[in-house]
């Protein structure tokens, strides 16, 4: 529901997360997306270390989230 989403995206940003609504109309890990993939895979990601305790569920533990 995009009363949800928009719900979800101001509780974020209240709390001084970045977040950003994906303006799409299908669920973003279908098929669809393959039409972006050449310009999803040209963004620069700059990963730094987190400034609040990131823990990994799939490593089970604490991690410094620059991975």
């Amino acid at each position: 529901a995009p009363e949800a989403i928009q719900s979800a995206h101001t509780a974020l940003t209240d709390h001084g997360l970045t977040a950003r609504i994906v303006p799409v109309s299908y669920a973003s890990h279908c098929p669809h997306v393959e039409p972006l993939h050449a310009e999803l895979t040209g963004v620069t990601i700059d990963p730094h270390a987190a400034s609040t305790a990131f823990y990994s569920s799939t490593r089970q533990q604490t991690i410094p989230g620059s991975e």
